[in-house]
């Protein structure tokens, strides 16, 4: 175990635990309080604008001082004050109000009031007054609610419909009404959420920074086909439609609204000069200092990008810049504003993700960071606005960084120092950041550092104790020379006992989608120790990314745009080309597995290749065509336009060419990827006369979640790989 806790404390080795001995929790006596030995990570996360940040272990909430490790347990008080509220209320018991106090008590002394919701309705707590109020009751469920800056109102979605309540008293006020299944007004449906939104983020309106204004969304589902998802375990069989545009069918159609919150008329945003085409609103958000309001725009193909702002009174819009590249433009986040009305802004024109500083017109000042490398995550910019923070791909494109420069450019200055992958979050004022670092072979561990200086504090260690019980060896990388010179990024899994005179077979593990590689110095979980597992049982496991895949910015991934699958097959063939070369591979038994677009890979290599003995294809795409319009259109453009690039890039078009053994498995309920790829593929496949393998996971959706299925697919997994290779 590690010592772990508020204390400054090194890191030392305690105890060595057993493999398959219970770690347990211990508490001790320290400089500042107590100690905790513990094999769980906590979880902390920094509160408001301040260097405070909020610690929860052992079931318990610490607000803690970052420069000093003082802590203090958020006030018992406020939580009893809170339930004893709650509790006056008609319809709730006092084991309810404690549970609700706990989960929803205010964890900051600016949060002056609190709306929670439960059984469907919303309720408000003010803390001053310790007084807590229903602020709805229907029948109809209220979702989404979110509490203006200032405090006073909340906005929340109810039947489609967006609401606003007045906090200090007052009934809830309907911005809109004529939500219904197919007009959505500050909800975003299946297709903006999964694409554009952030996956699970439903939420599609947005209050101005001076509370006065509220921004939203309203999508128009009548033209969208939908799609029927069906629950057929129970006797009565449930039907879940949703609309789904697939690749080339219409959209929903998008408006910006700006609505007054104390009331007045909904101003519409002035988006006619769009009107000729299929557009999409892909990112909405407030200036941070002012109301003004900003929204991206794109045609449906995804090839340019315009920047507009828009006026909250007029609804008048104004252009600032427009993105184009030779492909696709991604979306990555809102302008950051300087107080002189400057932004850093985030782009790929250069081929790769950097950083801009543009003026308050739209006109490029400066390209902040430049070279052979691309940006990861952008964090903001310091107090004073003369430094820029953020993640990166740099020293290599195995691991993530953090780094800092200034706003005139120049060479960055690394501020993570270990080897690995680094995920940060700094405090408000960038003086001190939390650093979750991982690798390959190395589980996650948090520690606090002060911004250019040392490590203050542990978090969550890392606990390798179970690890070097085991039979592992350690992943090496490496890079692979594909035919016209690029080098390819590739990891190895050897086994244990390994002998370089014997020969071994080979899995190959790949996911192959646009800019999401596979080989990368970070912990993958379980899927790591299943892959362990198998090289303990005397197989190769090996990763070798396409140059599309691979962090090598945008422009190695433009090739790809509008015939998916060829150009990513050529790379991990070369990968394959590689290992037949090695004495110690057996090139008859290779086989290849992956998940989504690494199923939709799998199942391509064997029907256009003869490289593999066998593949498992995990909840595949068949043929883009049955795929979500945002995303296939992005990298295929349309069907109408591009027929012979969804022709050639189609699974079901090839399945009479299938070569090797091939498992494919699907969740019946997935509703992002449908199951209708596997049965159609299923059926061509019958058609040609092929044998091969399916498994189905009723009751689950994308990936298969329910623990025992879960166990079934390892171990279905695992048998496939043992009787195919």
């Amino acid at each position: 175990l590690r010592v772990v806790g508020e204390a400054t404390l090194s890191t030392e080795r305690v105890t060595s635990v057993p493999p398959r001995e219970t770690m347990t929790l211990q508490q001790l006596d320290g400089p500042k309080g107590k100690v905790a030995f513990s094999s769980m990570p906590n979880t902390a996360r920094w509160i408001g604008e301040t260097n405070d940040y909020l610690l929860r272990w052992g079931g318990r909430e610490y607000r803690v001082e970052a420069a000093t490790g003082a802590r203090l347990r958020v006030p018992r008080d406020v939580v009893t004050s809170m339930a004893s509220a709650i509790e006056k209320l008609s319809g709730i018991g006092k084991g309810e109000a404690s549970q609700l106090a706990s989960r929803h008590a205010p964890r900051s002394s600016k949060q002056r009031r609190v709306v929670f919701s439960h059984a469907n309705d919303l309720f408000v707590y003010d803390v001053e007054s310790k007084e807590a109020r229903r602020l709805t009751h229907t029948p109809d469920r209220e979702e989404l609610a979110d509490v203006s800056p200032d405090q006073a109102w909340a906005a929340f979605v109810r039947n489609n419909d967006l609401y606003v309540v007045d906090l200090g008293g007052g009934v809830p006020r309907a911005i809109t009404t004529d939500g219904s299944e197919k007009r959505l007004n500050g909800k975003l449906d299946w297709v903006y959420q999964e694409e554009l939104y952030g996956r699970g983020n439903f939420k599609a309106f947005w209050w101005s920074p001076d509370s006065k204004y509220l921004a939203f969304l309203q999508l128009d589902e009548s033209p969208v086909h939908r799609y029927t998802v069906a629950d057929n375990i129970p006797v009565r069989q449930r039907l879940e439609v949703t609309p789904y545009p697939k690749a080339g069918d219409p959209l929903p159609n998008v408006r910006l609204g700006i609505a007054p919150a104390a009331g007045g008329a909904i101003r519409w945003a002035d988006l006619e000069s769009y009107r000729h085409e299929d557009f999409l609103i892909s990112r909405v958000d407030w200036h941070s200092k002012k109301s003004e309001l900003y929204c991206q725009i794109q045609n449906r193909e995804q090839t340019w990008l315009d920047l507009c702002r828009v006026d909250p009174r007029s609804g008048k819009r104004s252009k600032l810049l427009r993105e184009t590249t030779k492909a696709w433009v991604s979306v990555f986040g809102p302008p950051d504003f300087l107080k002189d009305g400057s932004f850093i802004w985030r782009s790929e024109r250069s081929g790769a993700l950097h950083l801009y500083h543009v003026d308050a017109k739209g006109r490029v000042i400066r390209q902040i960071t430049k070279g052979d490398w691309e940006v990861a995550r952008y964090h903001g910019l310091g107090p004073e606005e003369k430094q820029v923070y953020f993640e990166a791909y740099k020293e290599n494109r195995i691991q993530t960084h953090a780094y800092r420069v200034g706003l005139d450019g120049g060479d960055p200055e690394r501020l993570t120092k270990t080897d690995g992958s680094h995920f940060v979050r700094f405090s408000h004022d960038k003086s001190f950041f939390f650093d979750t670092v991982n690798g390959a072979h190395r589980p996650h561990a948090v520690a606090l550092y002060r911004t250019g200086g040392p490590r203050v504090r542990i978090i969550s260690p890392y606990v390798d104790d179970r690890l070097k019980y085991y039979a592992f060896k350690e992943p090496e990388f490496l890079h692979v020379n594909s035919p016209d010179g690029a080098l390819l990024d590739a990891m190895l899994i050897r086994p244990p006992d390994f002998d370089p005179k014997k020969k071994y077979p080979v899995l190959i593990h790949i996911y192959s989608g646009p800019q999401a590689p596979t080989v990368q110095d970070s912990w993958r979980g379980t899927r790591y120790l299943w892959h362990q597992m198998l090289a303990q049982r005397g197989y190769v496991v090996w990763s070798c990314d396409n140059r599309s895949a691979s962090r090598r910015g945008v422009k190695a991934a433009w090739p790809i745009h509008g015939k998916l699958g060829e150009l990513e097959l050529a790379d991990i063939e070369a990968g394959v080309a590689w290992l037949k070369k090695q004495p110690w591979v057996d090139s008859k038994r290779i086989g290849i597995w992956g998940w989504s677009y690494g199923g939709y890979m799998t199942a391509y290599a064997l029907t256009h290749s003869k490289s593999f003995r066998a593949g498992i294809a995990g909840a595949p795409v068949t043929d883009w065509k049955n795929y979500d319009a945002i995303y296939t259109e992005r990298y295929m453009r349309l069907p109408q336009t591009n027929p012979e690039g969804y022709r050639s890039s189609s699974v079901i078009s090839a399945s009479k060419n299938l070569h090797g053994r091939l498992l494919v498995i699907h969740g019946t309920q997935d509703d992002n990827v449908h199951p209708a790829n596997t049965l159609q593929f299923v059926l061509e496949l019958q058609k040609a006369g092929k044998s091969f393998d399916l498994m189905l996971y009723p009751k689950n959706r994308h990936g298969v979640r329910q623990p025992e299925q879960s166990r079934h697919l390892r171990k279905l997994m695992t048998e496939f790989v043992l009787e195919n290779l």
